[in-house]
């Protein structure tokens, strides 16, 4: 009887476990050539895809979450490694998304607000952006396509551009305040009509090293120690940000408020939030 038992016991956890791990090695495999296909046929171009685990429900009022909705990958364009992005699978609506796009509109705007910002801020700038696709980490719409532009993107997905100009000398704010606001129109007469722009002017060495401090800004978030570019560096004396916002096409701050949020929360963020404090990392 015990042994029966254990059979019966072991026939049971045989059958509930494919449905708690959720998908079969051929189900994988079709999802991941499907994906490839996917995007092979929507951009125009190869890709690697190596599946990297499941999707869920987002349940509200869930601590666990939602079931299984389908699966993710990571994929890249087989001649730039370096470009991975998420691919995810939907089973119930037979829906692939990716996060291919946010690449291309990115390296689109990088370019055309370079040719505009370079007469301001000086041909030797650089550039971060990010687009807000909402909460969640949602992937863009499937409706954006090549042909799409990037007014068209703005339209749905809130933009966020950083800026960085090498300044070892003094700035004068109203001056820059003026060049922050006219940037501003610059970008609404090109079609942007929900942006922030943030202007980082850094001492000569912070900016040689950028690229380190975003790596690793990225790299701790989430963590104890986790720090936005912002927080590294409001606090440093050599380290200033002028900021500008739209909304819908109208400006949310005059010269005189750009020029007043220079010194925005500038002497009271705490030593534990200061520039110092990731410059440990980066020596």
């Amino acid at each position: 009887m015990k042994k029966i038992l254990i059979l019966i016991l072991s026939s049971l956890i045989l059958m509930v476990l494919p449905a708690c791990g959720g998908y079969s090695k051929a189900e994988k495999r079709t999802a991941r050539n499907n994906m490839q296909k996917h995007l092979e046929e929507k951009y125009n171009q190869e890709f690697n895809v190596a599946i990297s685990g499941n999707v869920h429900y987002i349940t509200i009022g869930n601590p666990f979450g939602g079931g299984i909705a389908g699966l993710k990958a990571e994929a890249y364009p087989v001649n730039e490694p370096e470009r991975k992005f998420r691919v995810e699978y939907w089973e119930k609506s037979n829906v692939i998304e990716d996060g291919y796009m946010d690449l291309i509109m990115t390296d689109r705007l990088i370019e055309q607000v370079r040719k505009q910002a370079a007469p301001l801020l000086g041909e030797s700038i650089k550039l971060d952006v990010v687009f807000d696709n909402g909460p969640f980490e949602k992937l863009p719409d499937n409706k954006f396509t090549l042909a799409s532009t990037l007014v068209d993107y703005n339209a749905d997905y809130w933009t966020g551009i950083d800026f960085f100009v090498p300044r070892d000398e003094p700035i004068d704010k109203r001056r820059e305040a003026v060049i922050i606001d006219e940037l501003q129109d610059i970008l609404i007469e090109s079609g942007l009509e929900d942006f922030h722009i943030s202007v980082y002017y850094m001492e000569k060495k912070d900016y040689d090293n950028l690229e380190s401090t975003l790596a690793l800004i990225e790299e701790k978030n989430g963590t104890s120690d986790s720090m936005s570019m912002y927080d590294y560096c409001r606090p440093k004396e050599s380290c200033w940000i002028g900021s500008g916002s739209v909304e819908k096409g109208v400006k949310e701050y005059t010269v005189e408020k750009i020029q007043e949020r220079f010194d925005f929360r500038k002497d009271i963020l705490t030593v534990a939030h200061s520039g110092e404090t990731l410059d440990v990392y980066l020596c």
